[in-house]
């Protein structure tokens, strides 16, 4: 039970400093909802009984969005076989709901040369690079017209443990909560890096060898 409290705890510390500069039109950040928890634990299960040790990394905040529902968790070319990396994929029933947002949006954490060889097309660089969390983040804004997995979406790469992580979502003008989703995982690592006894760390950083 102090493990639970802790774990809400500090995920409503991180809810907390998302939500800092959130402006009052801006749709929420929320901690990790039980559909994206279970997809999570499903990929980690999926990953040790193939026998891979590396670890999956599960968001600790998400948009707050009605009838979230689950796309795709598993690989990210769509095979079986997890050795590459995974992805996770979700989107709200209410597409084109409030303030115009898609509600899709994604991560991908995998082999960097997977990533850009199974989501093409995609740019040979970032329209920009940003610090996020003392980390160098390339931000590419995918073309809404073109046939891409990401088309349409801002796409937040960067490297982590060897992984590339490609977190998206889809609206450019979303881009401030995209921020705010990275930021919060980014510190959640950090920390649970440094003490990864947290009871924190069994929900963002699951299975794998520390």
């Amino acid at each position: 039970m102090h493990g639970l409290v802790a774990v809400s705890a500090a995920l409503a510390a991180l809810g907390t400093l998302a939500l800092a500069s959130a402006s009052a039109q801006e749709p929420a950040l929320v901690p990790t909802s039980p559909v994206v928890a279970n997809a999570c634990r499903d990929v980690a299960a999926r990953v040790a009984e193939q026998g891979r040790t590396f670890i999956v990394y599960c968001p600790p905040l998400v948009p707050k969005a009605p009838g979230l529902r689950l796309e795709w968790a598993g690989s990210i070319g769509g095979s079986k076989e997890l050795a590459g990396g995974y992805a996770i994929s979700f989107a709200s029933r209410v597409v084109g709901g409030a303030n115009g947002w898609g509600g899709h949006w994604t991560l991908d954490v995998g082999q960097p040369a997977l990533l850009r060889r199974l989501r093409r097309p995609f740019p040979q660089a970032p329209e920009e690079r940003i610090r996020v969390q003392n980390r160098e983040v390339g931000v590419y804004r995918i073309p809404a017209d073109i046939r891409s997995f990401y088309a349409g979406h801002v796409v937040y790469a960067w490297q982590e443990s060897g992984r590339r992580f490609h977190l998206t979502v889809h609206g450019y003008h979303w881009e401030a909560r995209l921020r705010r989703m990275a930021a919060a995982l980014m510190t959640a690592i950090d920390r649970c890096t440094a003490r990864p006894t947290l009871p924190l760390c069994a929900k963002v950083m699951i299975g794998g060898r520390r």
